[in-house]
């Protein structure tokens, strides 16, 4: 057990089991996805993320002390017994790992050997999710990504911001490997800010780029669905295919209400009426 695993079992207070000993399972938390018109093939109904408020600090441990590949993979077994306790509500998912770790010829075998321990065997409904801060590893060869394919797991290029050269370039090497790309959260924030004919214009020339990869707008907020509406529907225009639902911090450990459960069917609705664009 190295030291980023001690540190996840004892910040959520895992047992010998492997289960948090107050037998909840706050590990985990999800953000759903939305449709924006029809997808001929599958995607994920949500991504599946940890529920710490200092995840970017402890990644960048986990990153800092070299303990990604083994990290990822204690994660990822323990998301899918998250997945498979939600009775059936979570059919299909993505779960992000670190792209050292995806870089690491053995980890596909790895994680589908772990697929085959937790009684999950369609592999095709799990996307990882490799995000594109990450700079690719000297050395490393992109060519591993195809060992995901091959044993039957998809992947998503997360976090992509058209603005940032590094990206641009990193996702000409890795986007030939992904069945998804995710657009991030700075290009919603680039539209209220004024900025919103270009944001759609460089999402329309991605398009043109990758036109057999699935495009996601990830920060979908409260606020965007209710204030600025017309925007989903002009990102839609311009090529994205779903959008991925955002929960602020302070909102993730608030009780279910009745608030949440209308937002939710609205998020619905508005689903239903990009589906026409």
């Amino acid at each position: 057990m190295n030291a980023s695993i001690r540190d996840l079992s004892n910040h959520f207070q895992i047992s010998a089991v492997g289960r948090p000993s107050s037998g909840e399972d706050p590990m985990f938390r999800s953000e759903k996805f939305y449709t924006s018109y029809g997808v001929d093939h599958l995607v994920p109904s949500c991504e599946i993320l940890l529920n710490r408020s200092d995840c970017e600090d402890f990644f960048q441990g986990v990153r800092h002390r070299r303990e990604s590949l083994h990290t990822d993979l204690f994660l990822f077994g323990k998301a899918l017994d998250y997945a498979n306790a939600q009775d059936k509500s979570i059919g299909s998912f993505s779960f992000n790992i670190d792209l050292s770790s995806a870089l690491e010829p053995s980890f596909a075998a790895r994680a589908s050997l772990i697929c085959s321990e937790k009684g999950f065997f369609d592999r095709s409904k799990i996307y990882f999710e490799i995000t594109e801060h990450a700079e690719i590893p000297e050395g490393a060869r992109v060519e591993v990504l195809q060992n995901f394919k091959a044993h039957g797991f998809r992947l998503a290029i997360d976090d992509f911001n058209p603005y940032i050269p590094e990206q641009v370039e990193r996702l000409e090497k890795l986007a030939p490997y992904a069945e998804i790309i995710k657009f991030d959260h700075a290009m919603i924030e680039k539209c209220v800010a004024g900025h919103a004919e270009d944001v759609y214009g460089q999402i329309a020339q991605y398009r043109t780029l990758y036109p057999d990869q699935v495009f996601v707008q990830e920060g979908l907020t409260s606020e965007m669905l209710y204030l600025r509406p017309a925007y989903l529907k002009d990102l839609a225009k311009s090529g994205i295919e779903l959008f991925q639902h955002y929960v602020p911090q302070q909102e993730r450990r608030a009780p279910a209400s009745e608030h949440e459960e209308s937002r939710d069917s609205n998020l619905k609705l508005v689903s239903r009426e990009l589906a026409c664009v």
